[in-house]
């Protein structure tokens, strides 16, 4: 088949920018005059077949995006850890439903460079489906900085026991300038560690 340039950057997008995302807000990114999600279930079952990305059924949290639980940079105030875990926790209020769901195909993983190709484990889906959203936010409203977005599967491994951040925002001298992580259920330890390597690092971000 030969790929358009929308298929291009899909296939980039699932293997090197966010692990997974519905179908519905994959069709609102790509497909936005669209009435349905029809058109974009069509061509993304022809790129299915080719490996390029893969559709599954999950169970997943209804989920609304909102504001970033925490924005930080070096030598502001620490955050409420205590304050952000009740946020993060607290969001997740409706039971989990079947959701039609596009992740990287096994050839996407390997043309562009990435790890990416698995569904991630059940008590993660969550985590990566909100992270989905939070990239078509900023493709949406922060195109320029959508640009430079990395994830993690693109991405060498920090090592043992060293945080991996869901996506890091890189400019074109290669420097990382913002940190972007889905806290998910996040316990008031995770946040605190999460803050502690971005101190560490000097880094700025965003929790979402």
């Amino acid at each position: 088949m030969t790929l358009t340039l929308r298929d291009i950057d899909i296939s980039v997008t699932f293997a090197r920018l966010v692990r997974l995302m519905t179908l519905d807000v994959a069709a609102k990114l790509w497909w936005p005059q669209s009435r349905s999600s029809e058109t974009a279930r069509h061509r993304l079952r022809t790129l299915a077949r080719e490996g390029w990305v893969q559709l599954a059924t999950v169970n997943l949290t209804p989920m609304i995006l909102g504001s970033p639980l925490a924005v930080w940079s070096p030598g502001q105030p620490e955050p409420d850890a205590e304050r952000i875990a009740e946020l993060a926790q607290s969001r997740w209020t409706e039971p989990a439903r079947p959701t039609s769901v596009v992740l990287a195909g096994p050839r996407a993983a390997n043309v562009f460079g990435s790890t990416a190709g698995t569904l991630s484990a059940v008590h993660h889906r969550d985590h990566d489906a909100y992270l989905g959203l939070v990239y078509a936010h900023y493709r949406e409203h922060r195109s320029e900085e959508s640009s430079d977005w990395l994830g993690e599967d693109a991405r060498p491994k920090a090592g043992h026991r060293i945080k991996d951040p869901d996506a890091l925002l890189v400019n074109s001298n290669g420097q990382v300038y913002r940190v972007v992580e889905c806290a998910g259920r996040y316990s008031v330890s995770q946040v605190q560690a999460f803050h502690e390597h971005c101190v560490d690092h000097e880094l700025p971000y965003e929790l979402w």
